[in-house]
């Protein structure tokens, strides 16, 4: 309960900001139907698949969205199970059946080639998308905030308590890394006291090949400047 934070009401793309947004719905391997936005990618861009954080839901994003799409970015943000729109309950292995129905949808309906897919994950979404990347080929991966493991994030704030006997979702991101092929970029504020610096750079340690650490000078967690990630994000074109 202390994890997932998924209340508020859903709000359809159009309402918030994103009229550009197809407004999908997609079946999850264990039959959970969940919503998902869309915006198609201009010819010859990628789509960037995004896994949010911990709280709401995606209308609380279509700011960070529109800032991608305006870029000239393809964009699918799929909502997870029990959050706004959703039917179910949030767990870590549900989350990646949800993020699975995501990378199907991609692939086999939309015919997208790995090379024309990039993964995002901000917070907890970084499990998320580190987890994808271990099952499927992308161009690259491009982690804000993330951490070593989820179990490990919570042991360190909550040192007086038998944390890792408690947690039943630990997304140990930790255990993927050396799974990991593709290009990793680290981003992470280094004001960030909710997930602190230190739980990303042991994962950055862990990640075998192409590797880049952004340290985001003067920010935390929930504020973040997309503006450096975009930039990134267009040095990674072809």
């Amino acid at each position: 309960e202390l994890l997932f934070v998924n209340s508020g009401d859903y709000l359809p793309p159009a309402e918030v900001g994103l009229a550009q947004a197809n407004e999908l719905r997609l079946t999850t391997a264990d039959g959970l139907s969940l919503v998902a936005w869309h915006v198609p990618a201009p010819t010859g861009q990628r789509t960037l698949v995004y896994f949010h954080g911990n709280a709401k839901g995606l209308a609380n994003r279509a700011r960070i969205f529109s800032q991608f799409v305006q870029a000239g970015y393809g964009l699918l943000a799929v909502e997870y199970r029990g959050y706004p729109g959703n039917e179910g309950s949030p767990s870590e292995q549900g989350l990646y059946n949800d993020a699975r129905a995501a990378m199907e949808y991609l692939t086999q309906q939309q015919g997208l080639q790995s090379e024309q897919i990039v993964l995002m994950g901000r917070s907890l979404g970084t499990g998320v998308a580190l987890k994808m990347a271990s099952e499927y080929e992308t161009h690259a991966v491009f982690l804000i905030s993330p951490y070593d493991s989820i179990a490990h994030v919570a042991q360190r704030k909550y040192w007086y308590l038998p944390v890792y006997l408690l947690i039943r979702d630990p997304f140990d991101a930790l255990a993927l890394a050396p799974q990991i092929d593709e290009p990793v970029y680290i981003f992470h504020g280094t004001q960030d006291h909710i997930i602190p610096m230190e739980h990303s750079q042991l994962l950055y340690d862990a990640l075998p090949n192409d590797k880049h650490y952004i340290a985001l000078e003067r920010q935390g967690h929930n504020r973040i400047d997309f503006a450096p990630i975009i930039q990134t994000l267009q040095r990674t074109q072809p």
